[in-house]
This record gives structure tokens, C-alpha cells and sequence, in this order.
């Protein structure tokens, strides 16, 4: 039998107690620090709403229609179906690849120069790199230490080329933690930097996470195999268990294909570890997202569900449980996006709405804390 997170206590302001627990499907207490096995068979089948006022579209597929979205604690960008990429935020240490270093001053909008094919892009930890669409890795930002590649400066105040990174598909740089993994051609995966290694081969990867604690890499037959890090052993989902994953700080989550949700680490605001997956209680999922201590997942009926930490207004206004609960004002949502202390969404008309207290929000909430709004970019 599998486990479900049992959210317990308030997740108010910074510095009060909140806890989550473990408890069988049945509502008997478990050991947070037991193992779990919990699979696609161990749900109970839910039967998905759609929106009351009619199904979902497919979003417009113009040149500045929204491909991607990505925030770190410093900028936000958005990567358009053009290719390029657009950013808010502060140019600190480069990161609007323009050649100047800004320091942490201003908050303004900017095209990065230099970078009109991307295909895929990820920012963290004062770095950001891109995929190009002849295979190749760009990466700008701070590479203090050697962090991005010890052959590159420590401030890349313009997009600098990886060495040695060819045929790659997706950059995943880390959450808030600078650890690169490339997804190459054929479905092989190549990280370098300390931290954890990724798993060994399990087959065609189609996608790869980094963070701190974790290398998680999804295979085909919607797999996915984890490396934990501080001897935390290998947390694998089977077939039809991951679909999709998304990473915080120091925690991972996954959708099935029934569109459930599990997640393990140190799901916020827990301050001991779910060792694995373990069920949130969120279903009907058709993507997810998740900030530095909260995720986001969109339903099938359109609306938006967020758990975890709120101080920043992520997960809408005044909520203050930690459990999942829906997003008051959006609705439509075909897919939400990862960030850092904002959430953001994409409606089925191809506007792109975003909440909480981060730089892709301009730091702006028109409506009040934690109230979505029309973002344009």
C-alpha cells in the first residue's frame, strides 16, 4: 500500500511551526523516515472535470507566443517561440549578457543580445545557459570558482560558449544551486561540476533535473530514476510513474499518468525528509511546476492548485496551509512554469499570468499580494 502526505499545522510567516506527515491510505500514522512504495497502481482513479465553459484550446504559435518561463532570485526570463529570450530583473554579474556587470541596481526589461535560436534555457544561481539550435550550450552569468566551466571567465558578461557540450537538447542548471546536465542527441545525458552524479544508464532519456540533493534523469516509457545525495540511496519510479517531474530546492515532484502527484525530499514546509514518493493529494494534473518551496500543478479543468510555502504570495493571497489549494483569479490554464518566488501560467489564449513577489512579477502586484495579473513580455 502506498503513502500520502498528511499536511498538518499552518505555514504562516517565516519562523512559525509547520509540520507534514506521512499515513497510509487507510489514515495510519507512518514514520516519515521509512521507505515508501508508492505506485500508479496504489491510486484511486479520478474522474477529471473539464472547464465549465468549454474545453481548453491550444495557445496561438506566433513568433511571441510563450515557450518557456524560468526565475531565479535575481531575474526572469521568457523564452518565446522566435527564439529568443526575454528578461526582468537585475543585470548583477552579467545576467543580461549585454556586457556590463550592474551590480544589483535597477529593475528593467531586456532582449538578450546575441541569442535568436534557443531552443531550450535555464537560470539559476546568477547563471543563465542556453540551448542553441545547432546543439551547442551557451551560459552567461557568474562562473566564480569555475562553477559553469573552469576554461570560461568568472564573470561572462556576454553569451560564452561551453567547450566540449555538442548535439545537447535541454540545459538544466540546478535550482538556486549551480550544478549543469546537458540532455544530449540519443537520448544521453552529461553533467560535470561537484555535486551528485547522476544515475547510471536506464535507457532513452528524454529529460534531466538537477539540485542540490538530487539528479533526477526521466526516461522513455515515462520512468525516472533519482540519485540522492548524503547516502540517500536511488528513489526510481516505474513505468507510467513520471511523466513529468519538477524540482525545488531540495525536493522533487511527479506526475503519473493518471495525474497524480508525489513528491519526496524536503517537501516545504517539513523539516524532515520524505525519503520517496510519497502522494500530495493532487489529481488531474496536466503539468507542474515548482518555485524554491512551493509547486504549482494545472488541471484538466483549467485551474491552477499550489502547495507548499507562501511568504512571497506564490500561491495566492492570504493562504496560509501548506495543502494544495486552487488559485483564486485564473482560470483557462493549459500549463504552469517553474520559477523562484512567482508563479506563472500559460491561459489558452497565450497569455502568460503570473503571482507572487519575484523579479518576472517586476516585484509588481497590481491587485494585492499573491493576485494573478496579465504579465507581458
Amino acid at each position: 500500500m502506498g503513502q500520502r502526505i498528511a499536511w498538518v499545522g499552518l505555514a504562516a510567516a517565516v519562523g512559525c511551526a509547520s509540520s507534514v506527515s506521512l499515513v497510509d491510505q487507510d489514515g495510519a500514522s507512518v514514520d516519515a523516515a521509512l521507505p515508501i512504495d508508492t505506485t500508479v497502481a496504489d491510486r484511486e482513479p479520478a474522474t477529471c472535470p473539464l472547464p465549465v465553459d468549454g474545453p481548453l484550446r491550444t495557445p496561438p504559435t506566433g513568433a511571441g507566443a510563450v515557450v518557456e518561463v524560468d526565475e531565479d532570485i535575481a531575474f526572469g526570463c521568457v523564452l518565446r517561440r522566435d527564439g529568443r529570450i526575454r528578461c526582468r530583473g537585475s543585470g548583477i554579474h552579467g545576467l543580461f549578457a549585454d556586457g556590463l556587470d550592474e551590480g544589483s541596481r535597477g529593475n528593467r526589461m531586456v532582449t538578450l543580445p546575441g541569442l535568436d535560436d534557443v531552443r531550450s534555457f535555464d537560470v539559476s544561481a546568477f547563471v543563465g545557459c542556453a540551448v542553441r539550435g545547432d546543439g551547442s550550450v551557451w551560459c552567461w552569468g557568474d562562473n566564480t570558482g569555475g562553477r559553469v566551466h573552469p576554461d570560461l571567465p568568472r564573470r561572462m558578461l556576454l553569451p560564452t560558449r561551453v567547450p566540449g557540450i555538442d548535439g545537447a537538447r535541454r540545459v538544466a542548471n540546478g535550482v538556486l544551486w549551480m550544478r549543469p546536465c546537458v540532455l544530449l542527441d540519443g537520448g544521453r545525458v552529461h553533467c560535470w561540476g561537484a555535486g551528485v552524479l547522476p544515475p547510471e544508464d536506464e535507457g532513452r532519456a528524454i529529460d534531466v533535473l538537477s539540485l542540490a540533493t538530487h539528479v533526477c534523469i526521466r526516461y522513455e516509457g515515462d520512468r525516472a530514476r533519482c540519485n540522492v545525495g548524503g547516502d540517500g540511496g536511488v528513489v526510481t519510479l516505474g513505468e507510467g510513474a513520471a511523466t513529468q517531474l519538477s524540482a525545488g530546492t531540495s525536493f522533487v515532484c511527479a506526475t503519473d499518468r493518471a495525474g497524480s502527484v508525489s513528491c519526496w525530499g524536503y517537501v516545504p514546509p517539513n523539516s524532515r525528509p520524505v525519503p520517496t514518493p510519497a502522494d500530495v493529494g493532487v489529481r488531474c494534473a496536466t503539468s507542474i511546476a515548482s518555485g524554491a518551496f512551493h509547486t504549482c500543478a494545472s488541471l484538466t479543468d483549467g485551474t491552477v492548485t499550489c502547495w507548499g510555502d507562501n511568504r512571497y504570495g506564490q500561491r495566492g493571497p492570504g493562504v496560509t496551509d501548506p495543502a494544495p489549494s486552487r488559485v483564486p483569479g485564473i482560470d483557462r490554464v493549459v500549463r504552469v512554469f517553474r520559477t523562484a518566488s512567482s508563479s506563472c501560467a500559460l491561459r489558452d489564449d497565450g497569455s502568460l499570468w503570473c503571482w507572487g513577489d519575484g523579479p518576472i512579477t517586476g516585484y509588481s502586484h497590481p491587485a494585492g499580494l499573491g493576485v494573478p495579473f496579465r504579465v507581458e513580455w
